[in-house]
């Protein structure tokens, strides 16, 4: 419980623990695992309904498929750019700090974003169809634009992440 009492000139703020009531039994662990089928099966039809839920599954495996691609395929494109493993260590290391800073950045302005756009879903869609340009540019044949696409791309999709996970709570 929350009291707020105040003294002369300022405020003063008491905070009792918030306590659990005790459970009388838990379930035995065969019966949690029964039930695991039919949680999946719940998830998959809430997943499958048309309406904002679906477009969240479908923008999650999409954003999935999408890093897994650039985790597993730009270093050895920007190595390729830049000469050699050896050659490309340092650099893309500085490229990979950047374009974790741009996601967490980029983060900030999701509430922003959502009011421009008058709406989360809009957000999230206008957030992806800009890192899917952006993803294009990681194609580039020289290093700089590709550095600079890879950064936005990132920081794109920071962009609509928390909008995806307000949506999904």
């Amino acid at each position: 419980a929350i009291i707020d009492a105040v003294d002369r000139d300022r405020p003063v703020v008491l905070v009792g623990w918030v306590h659990d009531p005790p459970r009388e039994h838990r379930a035995p662990l065969r019966l949690v695992l029964v039930g695991v089928p039919a949680t999946i099966a719940t998830g998959v039809r809430l997943a499958g309904r048309p309406g904002t839920l679906r477009r969240l599954t479908i923008f999650s495996a999409c954003m999935g498929v999408t890093l897994a691609s650039v985790e597993l395929l730009s270093p050895v494109s920007f190595a390729h750019l830049l000469g050699g493993e050896q050659a490309a260590a340092a650099p893309y290391s500085v490229l990979v700090t950047l374009a974790f800073f741009g996601t967490a950045a980029s983060s900030t302005l999701a509430p922003g974003l959502a009011r421009l756009v008058r709406s989360s879903p809009r957000g999230i869609a206008l957030s992806m169809t800009l890192a899917a340009v952006a993803l294009t540019g990681i194609a580039a044949p020289s290093f700089a634009l590709a550095a600079v696409a890879y950064v936005l791309m990132y920081a794109l999709l920071g962009l609509g992440s928390p909008l995806a996970s307000d949506l999904t709570h």
